[in-house]
């Protein structure tokens, strides 16, 4: 059985126009892309909702509190940068989740492609 976690690089954008370059899990069972507290309080938030919701499937009872957000995003590799992505986020209002890629608004627009016996993988836009 092949298992293996998908890792994307990623910048995310800075209210001054700049990015914060990270790693991310490309996670295909996320709807939403779910961003630690840590992290989203540096980037550009385009807010859905300040109330306060529970993401399920990270923890017990209610889940992990958080928000929802937009945030905008450019997938990178050593040498291309993706098309900016306006993803819809759920902004967590602590760190105790990675960030995480969701599917919606990133690969709704590109295609995953992987090959299990080369160990990689990688998207294809539109």
């Amino acid at each position: 059985f092949w298992w293996r976690r998908v890792m994307a690089s990623v910048a995310l954008a800075k209210p001054d126009g700049s990015y914060l370059r990270t790693d991310a899990i490309l996670d295909l069972g996320s709807p939403a892309t779910v961003v630690p507290k840590g992290m989203w309080e540096i980037l550009s938030i385009e807010w859905l909702s300040r109330d306060h919701l529970g993401l399920g499937g990270f923890g017990r009872g209610a889940g992990t509190p958080g928000r929802l957000g937009r945030v905008a995003l450019h997938v990178l590799d050593d040498q291309q940068t993706s098309p900016r992505f306006e993803v819809p986020a759920f902004l967590l209002d602590d760190d105790s989740q990675p960030l995480i890629l969701g599917v919606e608004g990133l690969l709704t627009r590109a295609a995953l492609c992987c090959h299990a016996g080369r160990n990689e993988a990688y998207l294809e836009f539109d």
